[in-house]
């Protein structure tokens, strides 16, 4: 007997047990892709150096002796976001070790490994345009720059200051494999300063400095610093000389520098007679200073107002670390103080002011009370240090935004 033919879609042809293994396969293959998170997300979720180091070792490498994993990544959409996600690296790094109890971390990081990979996938340009070949690439990247230059230094300045007590004011040997990249990153911030904010470009400067010491040559920061009414002397350099056996670099504050290895918060706070004290605030409430305070001063020189306290000094001979820090920087820079203000920064990261601006140094718009130099001593914590912008208020007719502060 002849059967009807099936209706509908035919059946489908058996599967072989090699099909059928790898149908089975591919589940899990797609689980184990989609479990690892994309480098980006993996440098905001790490908690550890460790972390931070292992997610930045997925970077593409820019050139030899590195390979890169595939051809695409010449393109420089990739060369670009690989020097994005180091200098995120890099910054995380600084964020989570700069500051007080990383001593031993920050020390290990820096000596890791895998730090002059990491330092080279953030200095190393496009290898398919150029900086300068594109103004509105040349923004974004010279920030990326700004960053990872900042990121280097401040890791290594936390550095330098243990390091001088060991090496005689000078920087750790140890640290020489990243003077390859830190020189290339503040070449290139130097040949993209008029690409920068000037809060970046004084940044690099600082960080150049910080790094090189006198050898930092950045005449285009130089010349972006040049308009603003301060300047930053680094007292000791980060790095060794790049070639063994060459000269060590001369800091900004060679007294200083040889100075630095004695000085210590503790021993500030032993001898300096610190206090906390109550502010006014510009809205007229009385509240309790964060941080500690003391007036220093010369026989002969009054007590210092400011936000509302009268402080008496306290005699600045019988500091004899403050003294030393008075005799090293005449002998740096010609200039001698006779009465400083010290503040110390308890631990904890809880001690900071606030965004404000001293009238006793101020402008056309408030009348300078001080017309001299002023020398603040500030030890403890560390914490950043920001300058901005603001608005000044002159007469009506002549109202104008300016920077200032």
């Amino acid at each position: 007997r002849r059967l009807a033919p099936a209706i509908g879609r035919p059946s489908p042809p058996p599967r072989s047990p090699k099909m059928l293994s790898l149908l089975s396969l591919y589940p899990l293959s797609l689980a184990l892709a989609t479990s690892r998170p994309p480098v980006g997300a993996a440098l905001e979720a790490a908690v550890t150096p460790s972390d931070i180091f292992a997610a930045a070792e997925r970077i593409d490498p820019p050139y030899p002796p590195y390979e890169f994993s595939h051809r695409h990544m010449e393109q420089d959409v990739h060369q670009r976001k690989r020097q994005s996600l180091a200098s995120n690296a890099l910054g995380r790094l600084s964020r989570l070790l700069v500051g007080g109890g990383c001593d031993a971390a920050r020390s290990a990081a820096l000596r890791d490994a895998r730090l002059p990979r990491l330092l080279l996938c953030a200095a190393v340009p496009s290898a398919s345009v150029a900086d300068g070949a594109c103004a509105s690439l040349d923004t974004v990247v010279a920030r990326h720059v700004a960053t990872s230059l900042a990121a280097l230094a401040a890791l290594c300045a936390a550095d330098a200051a243990s390091s001088s007590s060991v090496h005689g004011g000078a920087a750790s040997e140890e640290l020489r494999p990243l003077c390859g990249g830190a020189r290339l990153l503040a070449d290139r911030a130097d040949a993209l300063a008029e690409r920068m904010s000037l809060a970046s470009a004084v940044s690099s400067r600082w960080a150049a400095r910080r790094l090189f010491g006198t050898d930092a040559a950045v005449p285009r920061l130089d010349a972006r610093a040049a308009e603003l009414p301060y300047d930053v002397l680094p007292g000791l350099v980060a790095l060794p000389a790049a070639e063994e056996g060459a000269p060590a670099p001369r800091a900004w504050l060679p007294s200083v520098a040889r100075l630095a290895g004695r000085l210590t918060a503790e021993g500030f706070a032993s001898v300096i007679p610190f206090e906390q004290q109550e502010l006014l605030t510009a809205a007229g409430q009385r509240v309790r200073e964060r941080r500690s305070t003391c007036w220093l001063a010369e026989a002969g020189i009054g007590a210092l107002s400011y936000s509302g306290k009268l402080m008496p000094p306290s005699p600045l001979e019988a500091c004899p670390l403050v003294t030393e820090v008075r005799d090293a920087l005449h002998d740096d820079l010609g200039l001698r103080f006779d009465c400083a203000l010290t503040n110390l920064y308890a631990a904890g990261g809880t001690a900071a002011c606030a965004w404000h601006r001293d009238p006793e140094h101020g402008d056309a718009a408030d009348g300078a009370k001080w017309s001299r130099r002023t020398y603040v001593l500030s030890v403890g914590e560390t914490r950043r240090f920001a300058f901005r912008p603001r608005a000044l208020r002159l007469p009506a007719e002549g109202a104008r935004a300016g920077r200032g502060g």
